[in-house]
């Protein structure tokens, strides 16, 4: 940085390095603005800079010739931003297509993507299938690599049993139902939720109550997680006013059905 004696007027100072801001911008954004109301006043005082395009705006240097990410006209910089946006958008929307098309090519008409937006590998998708008629979220390459994790799905005869029954009676439920301010580290999700009845059913499985080391990854806190998101559904359906029925495994299935139903 160039030193000043004293015998230099302060004019002279301030429009030396008023050019030397102006050269600073004009390296970084060319021809974009003009400076001829620019007047340097200090690194984080605001001056006047012209947009072409939108007028004048006011902007300290700090943030206007910054080395990384520099900030120029707001409205351009709003415009930009809606651009990409939309850029984003019409790539969403190609590679949604290209899911489709994969999945399609894998599965035939097994599932309905009507409702499918893709957005990466990480970002899970809501599917419907057509064999079990289930709608549910979930992770693009599991479905890809296994198809509806329902049909496919071990984990437990009961909650099959719950669906089949459910099913039978023609009564309109979600399988893994989530509500926005359910949360733990993430949104918890509930086994089915009957709108009609403003009721929840959950199964739970032995390791719900016992630790169990392989279910749990042989991890005791992995048990503690899973009772306190127990907790935080009990808690959360009580200050909803939402009916919560929870089916434990050593429980008669249809005793309980039948009295919920009856």
């Amino acid at each position: 940085m160039r030193k000043f004696n004293k015998d230099v007027k302060p004019n002279e100072k301030k429009m030396y390095l008023t050019d030397t801001k102006i050269s600073k911008a004009k390296e970084i954004w060319g021809d974009l603005y003009d400076y001829s109301k620019f007047e340097y006043k200090g690194t984080y005082f605001e001056s006047t800079v012209i947009c072409k395009e939108h007028g004048e705006f006011t902007i300290p240097p700090a943030l206007h010739i910054k080395k990384m990410h520099p900030q120029g006209c707001p409205i351009c910089s709003k415009i930009n931003v809606k651009r990409n946006v939309e850029i984003q958008r019409k790539k969403t929307a190609k590679t949604t297509e290209q899911f489709i098309k994969q999945s399609k090519e894998k599965f035939d008409n097994q599932f309905d993507y009507s409702n499918t937006e893709y957005y990466n590998s990480n970002t899970k998708v809501r599917i419907k299938c057509n064999k079990c008629e289930e709608d549910y979220l979930v992770n693009p390459l599991q479905h890809l690599r296994f198809g509806c994790s329902k049909c496919n799905r071990t984990k437990s005869l009961k909650e099959n049993l719950i669906r089949d029954y459910l099913k039978e009676k023609g009564v309109k439920y979600f399988w893994q139902y989530s509500f926005e301010d359910c949360v733990s580290k993430n949104k918890i999700p509930f086994d089915f939720y009957i709108p009609s009845m403003n009721t929840i059913i959950e199964y739970n499985g032995k390791h719900h109550y016992k630790y169990n080391a392989f279910l749990h990854n042989n991890d005791i806190n992995k048990f503690y997680e899973q009772q306190e998101r127990d907790n935080l559904k009990r808690e959360f359906c009580d200050l909803n006013n939402i009916k919560l029925i929870e089916i434990a495994y050593d429980d008669n299935f249809f005793e309980t059905m039948e009295a919920i139903f009856s």
